[in-house]
């Protein structure tokens, strides 16, 4: 009744690589008419299926932030420019875009991940470099944040005397599921797993996914397997130091996607 491509995507998250897929023809050329795909969360327990309707994972984006003083001797700051000091303001003042600038209704996460500056105890660096991420997402969020960051890291650099440079790349969009095609998921997952078998409870993330990208052009679903499991003691989070999963969940989301896929043919 159809035909299903296996897309071995290269460029996985930061690189864009879905982008380039779809630039260079992917989806026209093997007239793709919807997309699945499934990750293991180990916030949902091993045999449930995470699955929701619209957006499901946000946008992300990432920024770089060079803060340039004048260095000099720390006994002497008068005359210096410190980049730490404005540094320090800028991260603070950056955490009010969500909690005063961006409607309260709506998810938005500012995050500096990383900040290096100075080479010695006594000494007043000339630079400090921060990068970070943002996400969000609605639409109107999406749009207006990059200014907003910029007018405050600007503002705050020049209120001190000191310079800035931004740099702030796009690097996915949201995830958001079309609802028919969660629905595909939903009932795949209660033939394999059973009637309690989908939650949506710990399912939707701030994190993102550049599946997303196929999702823009063609109406599908991304949805998770459940691998945490509380007797073998895997309970800890993605990206934690102690992470760990139970790697049955693989041959449940093995089996659930071969599911999807029979039951999307049956339909469309």
């Amino acid at each position: 009744r159809g035909k299903v491509l296996l897309v071995f995507q290269p460029a996985e998250e930061g690189g864009s690589g879905p982008d380039k897929m779809i630039e260079e023809g992917i989806l026209d050329k093997y007239k793709v008419d919807a997309a699945f795909a499934l990750h293991v969360w180990n916030h949902v327990d091993i045999g449930k299926v995470g699955v929701v309707d619209g957006t499901m994972m946000a946008s992300v984006d990432e920024f770089k932030i060079t803060v340039i003083g004048v260095s000099g001797h720390g006994a002497m700051p008068q005359h210096t420019v410190d980049p730490i000091v404005v540094s320090a303001h800028i991260i603070t003042a950056l955490q009010t875009i969500v909690s005063r600038s961006v409607d309260p209704l709506e998810p938005c996460v500012v995050t500096v991940g990383t900040i290096h500056g100075g080479n010695a105890f006594n000494v007043i660096s000339e630079t400090v470099v921060m990068t970070g991420t943002v996400q969000t997402y609605s639409k109107k969020v999406y749009e207006e944040v990059p200014e907003k960051l910029k007018k405050i890291v600007t503002g705050i650099a020049e209120s001190f005397g000191a310079k800035v440079e931004i740099n702030y790349k796009r690097v996915d969009k949201p995830t958001i599921n079309n609802p028919a095609m969660a629905n595909i998921v939903r009932e795949a997952a209660y033939k394999v797993l059973g009637k309690d078998s989908v939650t949506e409870d710990e399912v939707r993330t701030m994190g993102g996914e550049d599946f997303s990208a196929f999702l823009m052009k063609v109406p599908g679903c991304y949805f998770f397997i459940g691998s945490r499991n509380k007797e073998k003691g895997f309970v800890n989070p993605h990206h934690s130091s102690k992470f760990d999963f139970d790697e049955n969940a693989m041959g449940i989301g093995l089996t659930v996607l071969k599911e999807v896929v029979k039951t999307y043919l049956e339909k469309y």
